[in-house]
């Protein structure tokens, strides 16, 4: 996806061309997660560094998570959700239909995500 991204050029149409609905699905989702949990560093009012201290990691790994590079395990979002005042709640769902609906991004790229479909996860803020 990397090597995508560095060859793209404004204007075209590769991501939604080349990225299956699956893989434009499991980055929407690794997205949401990411920003869930910067959101919650920035609720604290932590730095990376501060944040990396907190859930026994270094620094560059808060930016993998943030940016949406790392790959989480369900383990590892209990352990961090459980550090930082949140649960993880993973659920499964059938989904209801198999039509594509489009989202435009900046008018340079397209999201394909399923009409009617339920996120495969939850993070709350725990009492």
């Amino acid at each position: 996806m990397n090597d995508m991204i560095s060859k793209a050029k404004i204007g075209t149409d590769w991501l939604s061309t080349s990225l299956t609905d699956l893989e434009i699905k499991q980055n929407f989702d690794l997205g949401m997660l990411s920003s869930e949990i910067e959101f919650r560093r920035h609720e604290l009012k932590m730095s990376q560094k501060d944040f990396a201290r907190l859930l026994g990691v270094n620094q560059s790994m808060v930016s993998k998570y943030e940016s949406g590079e790392y790959n989480f395990s369900i383990n590892l979002l209990n352990e961090i959700c459980s550090k930082i005042g949140l649960s993880f709640s993973p659920s499964i769902s059938k989904p209801e239909s198999n039509t594509s609906s489009v989202v435009f991004i900046h008018d340079i790229s397209t999201k394909r995500i399923l009409d009617n479909e339920s996120l495969d996860f939850e993070i709350e803020e725990s009492a």
